[in-house]
C-alpha cells in the first residue's frame, strides 16, 4: 500500500505525456483516453498522501481537485455548435478555483502571510486582470462577457490567495504552490486567447501549451499542498 502513491503519481507523468503526445499527432481517441484520467491520478496520489490528516485546508484542496475533473472532462467537448460544454468546464473550474481560495485562506497563521503585510502586490495582479480583460472584451460573445470576465476574477483572486501563503509555510512548500498557481493562471489565459482572439489558428499548439502548463500547475499544486499539510501535523 506504501507504494500506491508513488505508482499513482509515476502513471500521472507517463500519461501526460502520451496526452501530450495524442495532442501533437492530432489522435482524439488519445486525448478523449487520457485527459479525464490525468486529474484523477493526482486526486489518488493527493488523497492516499493526506488521508491521515483531517484540516479543512486538505478537504477544501481535494474538493477543488475532484471538480477540476469535471472541468477537464467537459472542455474535451466544447466546440463550435456546443458552447454550453465550455460553459459547464468554465463552472466547474470556478468552482475549483473557489476551492482554492477557501484552503489557502484557512490554512493557519493567514495574517502571517506576505498579501496581508504588503498590500500593495495586489497592484500587479490588478493590472493583469484589467488589462487581459479589456483585451479580450471586444472578442466575446455577449453571452461569454460576463461569464469570462468573472472566471478571470475568481483565478487572479486564487493566485492572490496562493502568494499570501507566503511566510505561513517554508519556502519549498510556497514555490511549489505559488509556481503552480502561476502555472494555472497562464493556461486559462492560453485558453481565452484560442477561444476568442484567435480561433482560427493553428490548434496543435495552443493546447500543447494549455495542457503542458496545466498538468504541471496542478501537479505543483497538489504537491505544495502535501508538504504545507505535512507542516500541520
Amino acid at each position: 500500500m506504501k507504494n500506491v502513491p508513488a505508482t499513482l503519481r509515476i502513471l500521472f507523468f507517463i500519461l501526460s505525456i502520451v496526452h501530450l503526445i495524442a495532442i501533437a499527432i492530432q489522435s482524439k481517441m488519445g486525448v478523449y483516453f487520457t485527459k479525464p484520467l490525468l486529474l484523477s491520478l493526482i486526486c489518488g496520489w493527493f488523497y492516499l498522501k493526506t488521508k491521515n490528516n483531517q484540516s479543512v485546508f486538505r478537504y477544501f484542496l481535494l474538493a477543488g481537485l475532484i471538480f477540476s475533473i469535471g472541468g477537464d472532462t467537459f472542455l474535451m467537448f466544447s466546440k463550435p455548435g456546443a458552447e454550453q460544454f465550455f460553459l459547464l468546464g468554465l463552472g466547474a473550474f470556478m468552482v475549483t478555483h473557489v476551492f482554492y481560495i477557501a484552503a489557502f485562506s484557512k490554512y493557519p497563521s493567514f495574517r502571517e502571510g506576505i498579501i496581508w503585510k504588503k498590500r500593495w502586490l495586489l497592484i500587479p495582479f490588478l493590472i493583469y486582470l484589467i488589462s487581459f480583460s479589456l483585451f479580450l472584451w471586444k472578442d466575446l460573445p455577449g453571452p461569454f462577457k460576463i461569464p469570462v470576465t468573472v472566471y478571470a476574477t475568481v483565478i487572479t483572486m486564487m493566485a492572490v490567495s496562493c502568494l499570501n501563503m507566503k511566510g505561513r509555510v517554508g519556502l519549498s512548500t510556497y514555490q511549489h504552490l505559488f509556481t503552480g498557481a502561476a502555472l494555472f493562471v497562464i493556461s486559462d489565459s492560453i485558453i481565452a486567447l484560442r477561444e476568442f482572439k484567435f480561433p482560427d489558428a493553428n490548434e496543435i499548439p495552443f493546447s500543447f501549451a494549455i495542457m503542458s502548463t496545466y498538468l504541471m500547475g496542478q501537479y505543483l499544486i497538489a504537491k505544495g499542498s502535501i508538504l504545507a499539510i505535512k507542516k500541520l501535523q
